[in-house]
C-alpha cells in the first residue's frame, strides 16, 4: 500500500505540500437487495479544495474506478483497487523498483535492526522522509502487538 500511495502522490505532483484534499466521483449507482457488485469510485487528489457537498467538481483529473467498495453488513469497505490509468501504473511500477524498503529497517528472525541513517541537507527526498516515517510506524506496531501478546499470554 505504501508504493500505491507514493504513486498516487506522484502523479497528482504533491509532494511540494503537506496537506491536499481528498476528491470522490462515483461512478454507477448501488441499489441496495438487487445487486451487490459494489460502487467503483474514482480519486482526485489536489492542493486545494475543490469540490463541496453542494458542488460537485466534474471537471477535475480524476484516476478513474479506482476503487470498487462493497457494503458489508452495515459497513462500506474497500473491496478492490484496480490500476487501468497508463499513466499512474507506469508511476507504480517505476515507484515499486525504486524503493528499498531495507534502507532503513530489516526485519530479522528476531525482530528488527534499524539501520544507520544519514540525513543530508538537500539529498534526503520527499521519498526518504515518507519511507523512514512508514519504517518507524511499521517498528512501531510491532512493539505494539508484542506487548498486546504479552499481555493476552499474561492473562490466560
Amino acid at each position: 500500500m505504501f508504493v500505491f500511495t507514493v504513486s498516487l502522490l506522484k502523479r497528482f505532483d504533491l509532494f511540494n505540500g503537506s496537506n491536499f484534499f481528498i476528491n470522490l466521483k462515483k461512478e454507477n449507482y448501488w441499489f441496495p437487495f438487487i445487486n451487490n457488485q459494489g460502487i467503483r469510485v474514482s480519486l482526485n487528489l489536489s492542493q486545494t479544495e475543490k469540490s463541496s457537498f453542494f458542488k460537485l467538481s466534474n471537471d477535475l483529473d480524476y484516476v478513474t474506478e479506482l476503487f470498487v467498495i462493497k457494503r458489508t453488513g452495515f459497513k462500506w469497505k474497500i473491496d478492490s483497487i484496480t490500476i487501468n490509468e497508463p499513466e499512474l501504473a507506469t508511476i507504480f511500477n517505476e515507484t515499486s523498483k525504486q524503493i528499498d524498503f531495507k534502507k532503513y529497517l530489516v526485519q530479522l528472525d528476531s525482530g528488527y535492526q534499524l539501520n544507520e541513517i544519514i540525513i543530508n541537507e538537500g539529498e534526503f527526498t520527499d521519498i526518504d522522509k515518507l519511507l523512514l516515517k512508514f519504517s518507524v510506524e511499521k517498528l512501531l506496531k510491532h512493539f505494539e502487538s508484542e506487548k498486546t501478546n504479552k499481555l493476552l499470554k499474561k492473562d490466560s
